[in-house]
């Protein structure tokens, strides 16, 4: 009898920063750069982007590492802006990455099929960072208001004048507003899924 020795598969994807998991994946075999992970042919299009060799100290492209096209172009202003760590500004930098990609005037064939992919990409970006945001500000909520429950019981045991009927009136409430509030977490988690 032989015996398999089975391992889990490597994930790359873990919770925190989407940009971080990404680079996390094997690098492309086209990569000019270990770690870029750029459409075929790109300087910039695609996470990873070593901007530290591909740019001077005035954030000009070094000779040879100029964009190839417009969306390559529209990535390098990306990529510039993404050095700002703030995910809101990051945030910025994605919708302002869109919006330029749907303006290009007269686009090549190539062209077309390149901001499609990469607008299709980023939105579906950006709809993730806005659901994560809305998910941690309902626990954020959610934590507020345990804590008020918290508090709650915490002053009816050190209240030892409360009688007995008052106090389960209180408890009943209490596990009525717990009951509300993991309903509501339910629901959103739902609603999160259905929309994904």
């Amino acid at each position: 009898m032989t015996l398999m020795n089975v391992h889990p598969p490597k994930t790359y994807f873990g919770a925190g920063d989407i940009q971080k998991s990404l680079g996390s994946l094997p690098g492309f075999p086209w990569a000019k750069y270990p770690g870029e992970k750029h459409l075929p042919g790109h300087n910039y299009t695609g996470p990873g982007t070593r901007l530290d060799l591909r740019l001077d100290e005035n954030d000009n492209p070094k000779p040879g590492e100029e964009p190839v096209n417009r969306v390559d172009a529209a990535a390098l202003k990306h990529d510039i802006l993404y050095r700002n760590k703030d995910i809101t500004f990051r945030h910025q930098a994605d919708k302002q990455m869109i919006d330029e990609l749907e303006n290009i005037p007269n686009p090549t064939f190539k062209e077309k099929l390149q901001r499609a992919l990469i607008i299709k990409l980023l939105k579906a970006k950006v709809k993730l960072v806005n659901k994560t945001s809305q998910l941690q500000n309902l626990i954020s909520k959610l934590d507020d208001k345990i804590t008020k429950v918290k508090i709650d019981v915490q002053r009816l045991i050190d209240n030892p004048n409360v009688n007995e009927d008052r106090l389960k009136r209180k408890l009943t409430a209490l596990e009525r507003k717990l009951g509300e509030l993991l309903a509501e977490l339910d629901k959103t988690a739902d609603k999160t899924e259905l929309q994904n």
